[in-house]
């Protein structure tokens, strides 16, 4: 067993039991026909990759099958299976890209049929039955998940060949995969000229599509290029745009760069509201904030009264109830201030930002929103207090870039105003777009019920921050 030894060789490949951290993969050919298997002894055995450590584990593993396998294969989903220590085990379940005729050294493709014959050990064995039955039942459609479905790569590809033809463009073989997922994709593929972009979402998050068609169409300036779409799918093809996201790039005039387009953005989309409401994006208008706020306080309200820890300390109800007064305030405020609505972004982050010499360009706009268009800044002055580039917090030319393009259509003291009435309404926003506070069983969750506090708690500082101002204002 020259290079699947006990201790890691130099390609990387190592077995159970050695020093080096390895991830097990259960490898698929042939529509899921037949899985790679080797001997150790009496012994068969999965292998086990070296992770490179380079990418997040998915990818990781992708590349890593390939440089240490000689295998082009791609993710189909994960299993936990029990394992010896107190963590589950973490198997990734693959398919090779092509009917690779033969198996690396000491390497053999076995029919699935002839598994349980063969001798693993108690783990291994768990994890390829529960694979193959859930392989089985993508595949025969009885699970919902067109990307855990063996075959399934090989179809997208030639549909994005025809897409891509009439461009002049072919594929050349080379492609990433991020975040793999059986209801969701996202690809990178490469081409004979620019590489292009699969991205496809659950039904959950169906609309991102027709927002992401909307947005090239309306605002192609600033977003992606979309080639096509593939509504069976709930997916959509797009063009790689040039430059670096914003969590790529030390320099915070890249940042303030991006303040401004959002902005420009923003007042381009005052005339497209409909068409952006008809596309999908959420109705965060003032009219709406305003309808929802007294059932959203009353959640929050019950929210604090169930919290069990001491510190932080819960805010009373009296707190919570002067807490939503000072809310509905601010949202009754807002119209007279005569800020037009525009396009907003509720998931804004530095990750979701491209910027190049030329434009910026912002990407996933699944919770893409139309309302007051002042919160996305404060979204994105949140990333940028906790980037490695920000001094202290300070982002007051972020800011000004910004206010600036809305200074040449509003009045300097309403853009203020509007700012200041932006960092109390933004979580609120958030949490309303969050959509969990509607179910019970969700929001009182241990997963949920500790982050809706913290927005509640933050809505409340930043409720104070704007009453003392404005008592400022008044005694000046």
């Amino acid at each position: 067993m020259s290079h699947l030894s006990e201790e890691c060789d130099d390609r990387g490949l190592s077995l159970p039991g050695t020093n080096c951290v390895t991830h097990p993969v259960i490898l698929l050919r042939r529509s899921g026909s037949e899985l790679l298997t080797f001997r150790r002894g009496p012994r068969s055995e999965l292998p086990r990759i070296v992770l490179s450590g380079r990418q997040q584990v998915a990818e990781s593993v992708n590349q890593d099958v390939r440089s240490q396998l000689g295998i082009a294969a791609y993710s189909l989903f994960t299993i936990k299976v029990p394992a010896s220590d107190p963590s589950p085990g973490t198997y990734e379940v693959m398919e090779a890209r092509e009917d690779v005729s033969c198996a690396p050294m000491d390497c053999a493709w076995m029919p699935v049929e002839h598994i349980e014959s063969e001798n693993f050990n108690e783990e291994d064995s768990s994890a390829v039955s529960a694979a193959i039955r859930e392989m089985r039942s993508y595949a025969r459609g009885w699970a919902i998940g067109p990307f855990g479905k063996p075959g399934w790569l090989e179809d997208l590809l030639c549909w994005v060949q025809k897409e891509i033809e009439p461009r002049g463009l072919r594929l050349s073989g080379d492609l990433r995969q991020f975040n793999p997922c059986p209801m969701c994709a996202l690809l990178r593929m490469e081409t004979n000229g620019s590489a292009v972009w699969f991205k496809a979402v659950d039904e959950t998050n169906v609309r991102e599509v027709s927002i992401a068609t909307a947005l090239a169409r309306e605002l192609p300036v600033y977003v992606p290029s979309v080639i096509a779409t593939h509504p069976s799918l709930h997916g959509w093809l797009t063009t790689e745009c040039e430059g670096l996201t914003l969590s790529e790039i030390d320099s915070a005039s890249a940042w303030e760069e991006a303040a401004e387009a959002i902005a420009k953005l923003q007042i381009e989309s005052r005339g497209k509201i409909d068409e952006l409401l008809n596309a999908g994006c959420r109705d965060l208008r003032i009219e709406e904030l305003l309808r929802q706020a007294d059932a959203f306080m009353e959640v929050m309200a019950e929210l604090m009264e169930r919290q069990e820890k001491v510190s932080p300390p819960a805010l009373t109800k009296k707190e919570v109830i002067a807490l939503g007064a000072s809310i509905k305030q601010a949202i009754t405020d807002w119209p007279k201030l005569n800020i037009p609505d525009g396009l907003g972004h509720l998931d804004i982050s530095p990750h979701n930002i491209i910027v190049s010499p030329d434009r910026c360009v912002f990407l996933d706009w699944g919770e893409a929103y139309v309302g007051p268009p002042f919160l996305t800044l404060d979204f994105l002055r949140g990333h940028f207090r906790q980037s490695a580039i920000s001094e202290g917090g300070l982002d007051f030319t972020l800011v000004t870039r910004y206010r600036k393009q809305w200074e040449f259509i509003l009045p300097v003291a309403v853009v203020t105003e509007g700012l200041e009435i932006a960092q109390l309404l933004a979580p609120f926003a958030y949490a309303l777009g969050m959509d969990h506070w509607r179910d019970r069983e969700k929001v009182f969750s241990s997963e949920n019920a500790g982050y809706f506090r913290s927005l509640i708690r933050r809505m409340h500082r930043e409720s104070r921050k704007l009453q003392e101002r404005r008592r400022a204002c008044l005694n000046s």
